[in-house]
């Protein structure tokens, strides 16, 4: 009975030192699993999307311009007959370009016979304008995003109808850039500011070459397609 009883207690240790070994097996592969995972984590390139940080960065920018602006025409104004443009306020419309479009329809809501339309105390030209470079800097950012991804996926060749329902606007847009910016070159006296104007010239020039130039790209890569033999 004693050799049985010893028996049976060996068999049972073995049991129990089997499973512990199995357990302590099993909680090394998981921790090496989780170790492997935080390595990963680790070496992931930090994702930051430009289609926030833009919109958030430029809209406070030009909100402390056009005050500044504001502050430096009502002291400015009294040395010049006609109208004077502050220099921040050139370089900010300069800067955000294309977002001067949507002030452009501020007018649309006039009235002769009521006062200047306002939202929230702001004329409705500076709300307008406000809003465009939301629009602006995000459409911006989310393009600088995709350029960011298509480094890794293979880029995208617009079709026909992206290249005339947006490449074409986006030309036209460039074309009257280019146009302004000339003008600004030829007359840099207007608003009685040299400085300001030239300024504001060059931003202009460079929208219309970034205007222009993504259009023409995408033409050049389309026109690369379809000269490229197509297999048998």
């Amino acid at each position: 009975m004693g050799d049985v009883n010893q028996g049976k207690i060996a068999w049972a240790t073995e049991r129990l030192i089997g499973k512990w070994i199995l357990n302590v097996r099993s909680a090394e592969n998981q921790l090496s699993s989780i170790e492997k995972r935080c390595m990963a984590w680790n070496h992931r390139p930090m994702q930051l999307s430009l289609s926030w940080i833009l919109p958030i960065v430029q809209v406070p920018a030009a909100i402390f311009l056009l005050q500044w602006a504001r502050v430096s025409q009502v002291v400015q104004q009294k040395r010049f007959d006609t109208l004077y443009s502050a220099t921040p306020a050139l370089v900010c419309g300069g800067i955000n370009a294309p977002a001067m479009l949507f002030s452009a329809l501020a007018p649309l809501f006039d009235r002769v016979d009521h006062p200047v339309p306002t939202l929230f105390g702001f004329t409705l030209d500076y709300v307008f304008f406000l809003i465009g470079i939301v629009i602006l800097w995000y459409v911006v950012g989310s393009v600088l995003d995709q350029r960011q991804s298509a480094r890794r996926e293979p880029r995208l060749v617009w079709t026909m109808s992206k290249l005339v329902l947006l490449g074409g606007p986006l030309a036209l847009l460039g074309a009257l850039f280019f146009y302004v910016s000339l003008q600004g070159f030829l007359t840099p006296w207007r608003w009685n500011n040299y400085s300001g104007n030239i300024v504001q010239s060059v931003l202009f020039l460079l929208w219309s070459f970034v205007l222009i130039g993504v259009p023409a790209i995408k033409v050049t890569q389309r026109l690369r397609q379809n000269k490229s033999p197509t297999p048998d």
